[in-house]
């Protein structure tokens, strides 16, 4: 398939899109030093990007993959699992101890448990993407878009706009510059850590031009926030978004994510990825998070996927790893215990 072929093709199979699959994503990845490979069947397709570990050794990992074929009859395609089998044998003979998948739902799940035998497929320590996500229509015109947001949404963009807030579209270095620091205010405020500058400049210089946007919302001359835009296909993605400390009131984030939905819709995108929520309230410190996103449509049905899953190659090294994670995890729930008191 030549790339506009596997947009399509990417596009028509991932409730997100398949950005994560797609070769610009790969592109990132080898941009950041990791190795990455193509793999595909009859059936199913996967970019495996390997994760360096300085105890376990490596592992392959398929962000939102092995994308499957929609066709029924992959389930019982030989040819599809035989080539699986080969994936898994090549990952066992290089050293890696596992390789961490993550399926669409329910059903390919149990698919590549049978495919995978007689290696066990286990829940992964912790998920890699978000179990849940929100995807909005941008299918229609911008009046429609807007009226089919809820009201206290609309009333923040209008609020913004009243007060001559501007986003525009730019990615020379004050820009970057300007997004980088908020970046990290924004972290600092909400007590969460966040990547060092050199992943978001990887992004925005791996990336073609045409596919990665950094919105930027100024009001007198100070830049307030910014969002950086992924746009694949017919999907635009919502990858990260920063905010400066001072004017909030000013409500810059509501009018970046209109202006970045209406701009990707006059590029072609129908669907306008805002990455995880949590409706379900498993996690309380994304009920503000929740809110925001799900503000810019009154018609909201999340998408859930199973989450990260690992096929074990390796038995002996996986225990290891999964000491060592759960390890890291009682020392990271100890810390919030105390910085709570």
């Amino acid at each position: 398939m030549n790339t506009t072929e596997q947009t399509a093709w990417l596009n028509a199979r991932c409730p997100d899109g398949g950005l994560l699959q797609s070769e610009g994503w790969r592109a990132f990845q080898e941009y950041e030093g990791r190795h990455t490979e193509h793999h595909e069947g009859e059936g199913w397709w996967a970019n495996t990007i390997e994760h360096a570990l300085s105890l376990t050794g490596a592992y392959w990992y398929m962000p939102r993959g092995p994308v499957m074929s929609e066709e029924p009859a992959v389930k019982h395609e030989e040819l599809g699992k035989q080539e699986w089998a080969k994936l898994l044998d090549e990952a066992k003979e290089k050293g890696r101890g596992w390789v961490r998948v993550e399926p669409k739902n329910d059903e390919e799940l149990d698919l590549l448990r049978a495919w995978s035998s007689p290696y066990s497929c286990k829940k992964a320590p912790h998920d890699m993407q978000p179990r849940e996500i929100f995807v909005a229509d941008i299918a229609g015109d911008d009046d429609t878009i807007f009226a089919n947001m809820k009201p206290k949404t609309r009333y923040n963009i209008r609020l913004a706009e009243r007060r001559s807030v501007n986003v525009s579209s730019n990615r020379d270095e004050s820009s970057i510059s300007d997004f980088l620091r908020m970046n990290r205010e924004t972290a600092r405020r909400n007590h969460i850590s966040t990547h060092p500058d050199r992943h978001y400049r990887a992004f925005l210089e791996s990336f073609p031009r045409e596919q990665l946007e950094l919105f930027t919302a100024t009001h007198e001359g100070r830049t307030l926030a910014a969002i950086l835009v992924a746009l694949f296909g017919d999907t635009a993605t919502y990858l990260h978004g920063a905010s400066g400390d001072d004017d909030r009131g000013l409500m810059a984030p509501y009018l970046l994510q209109w202006h970045a939905m209406t701009a990707s819709r006059q590029r072609g995108c129908v669907r306008y990825d805002f990455g995880g929520v949590d409706t379900m309230g498993t996690a309380p410190g994304l009920s503000g998070v929740t809110r925001f996103k799900l503000g810019f449509s009154q018609n909201v049905k999340t998408i859930r996927y199973p989450g990260s899953y690992d096929i074990v190659l390796l038995p002996s090294v996986y225990m290891l790893y999964k000491a060592i994670s759960m390890s890291k995890y009682a020392v990271k729930r100890a810390i919030r215990n105390l910085t709570k008191k």
